[in-house]
């Protein structure tokens, strides 16, 4: 049974006359921004109690495996519309992000914890490498969230890694979440730098 299932259900043995279902994942910023405003609102809790309508929170962060298969293939994530490459340069490597047209990364570090910044990590034959890139402070999309100024990396970005000179068998990986000029977010992934051509 997936969750349009459940809410049905529910809402027929609650006697409510309809059904609020929020859609929300741990990586989508619309759905804490809603959740911090809207639904926290005493306002909206009211005018749901009093018209009889049952609120239900589906949780896709893990999609529920009966849900359908097209409902879940439209969960693409960061890495469709993500990449990075690396070059080398007088002081270390760098690393190069490649975008999309349209879309962006949220920058590091992020303002808020249930943000999702590019993070940049090394490995060599499994183990972590000693790692200090040099985040740029990206641009301002004069979004303000709690007070604080959420700034994204755009398509070309260049994160500096002071100091890494690669050698073969290490591997860049780039953490990252993507948005849209639309407020379209996508799940995160983590992609490999690969060398640019």
């Amino acid at each position: 049974m997936g969750h349009g299932d459940r809410a049905w259900r529910l809402t027929r043995e609650a006697d409510a006359r309809a059904a609020l279902v929020e859609y929300t994942a741990a990586w989508c910023l619309n759905c804490r921004v809603l959740e911090q405003t809207v639904y926290a609102d005493p306002r909206v809790a009211q005018a749901l109690r009093e018209g009889r309508i049952i609120a239900f929170r589906a949780n896709l962060t893990r999609p529920h495996p009966a849900d359908t298969p097209a409902a879940t293939a439209a969960l693409r994530d960061s890495s469709t519309v993500a990449a990075a490459r690396w070059v080398r340069d007088a002081d270390g490597t760098v690393v190069v992000l490649q975008l999309a047209p349209h879309w962006n990364v949220y920058a590091s570090p992020a303002p808020l914890s249930y943000l999702i910044p590019v993070t940049i990590s090394a490995l060599r034959g499994g183990s972590p490498l000693p790692l200090a890139p040099a985040y740029p402070a990206g641009r301002d999309i004069c979004l303000r969230l709690q007070h604080k100024t959420v700034r994204v990396y755009e398509n070309g970005t260049r994160i500096a890694l002071p100091g890494l000179h690669l050698t073969p068998g290490v591997q860049l990986r780039v953490h990252l979440q993507a948005c849209d000029d639309s407020g379209t977010f996508l799940p995160p992934a983590t992609v490999i730098a690969r060398p640019a051509a």
